[in-house]
């Protein structure tokens, strides 16, 4: 898709592009699969977030997606060691965007924009050069329980044009700004930082190395 967009779009946002429009259709795939009933499919609708990962990959890959265990949030943090598989995690956690709008600061990344884009059905393009994440989708994690910061989360997608192996990192700072339930933010980075450790709420990191051709793919889990 990348190398097809070469003529009419700048090298450096081609895979962001190919990205957005992989997910897009990934996003109405899951909507045609969720529409058992028939009837018309209404695009403004909250959907099933294993639904659209089942959509954006591969079979076996989601199968092993849903098998593997959370390192970050889906625990008890009063019992150590009771990480969650995927699928128990996101069991009920929903997704719902309609389009990709252009962030142009990072104000975006914070736990108090989540919840409004995902109330628009908007998912965001991160500003130009932003180091952590090329694109985000708000995560509705309980669709029964009112819409508002303690109810979202967030894919944090990174669009690589590369073929060798990539580290995920999220600073624990912006982890806290994105994660973080407190209504007065922390004022300084090691205070947040600290907090950090103690969240709670599970998030997705997906890399689309959209460089890679074959199986020449390598990935590093990521580090904290």
């Amino acid at each position: 898709v990348a190398q097809g967009l070469s003529p009419l779009v700048d090298k450096g946002k081609r895979g962001e592009l190919a990205a957005r429009l992989l997910l897009t259709l990934a996003h109405d795939h899951a909507l045609q699969t969720s529409n058992s009933a028939g009837g018309e499919i209404r695009c403004a609708k909250p959907i099933l977030l294993t639904t659209f990962m089942k959509s954006l990959l591969k079979e076996e890959a989601y199968k092993t997606l849903l098998r593997s265990y959370t390192m970050n949030g889906g625990r008890d943090l009063d019992a150590p060691g009771s990480m969650q598989s995927f699928e128990t995690t996101f069991k009920t956690a929903h997704v719902q965007f309609t389009h990709f709008s252009k962030a142009h600061d990072d104000s975006v990344l914070h736990k108090s924009s989540l919840w409004k884009a995902a109330a628009r059905g908007i998912a965001w393009e991160c500003r130009d050069n932003a180091p952590y994440c090329d694109l985000l989708i708000p995560i509705i994690l309980d669709h029964e329980k009112p819409l508002g910061r303690g109810n979202v989360s967030a894919i944090l997608v990174q669009v690589k044009d590369r073929q060798d192996k990539m580290t995920l990192h999220l600073p624990r700072d912006v982890e806290y700004d994105l994660f973080s339930d407190d209504e007065q933010p922390l004022p300084s980075y090691k205070q947040r930082r600290d907090s950090a450790l103690k969240l709670s709420t599970p998030w997705i990191f997906i890399a689309m190395q959209l460089g890679v051709q074959g199986r020449s793919a390598a990935t590093e889990p990521p580090k904290k």
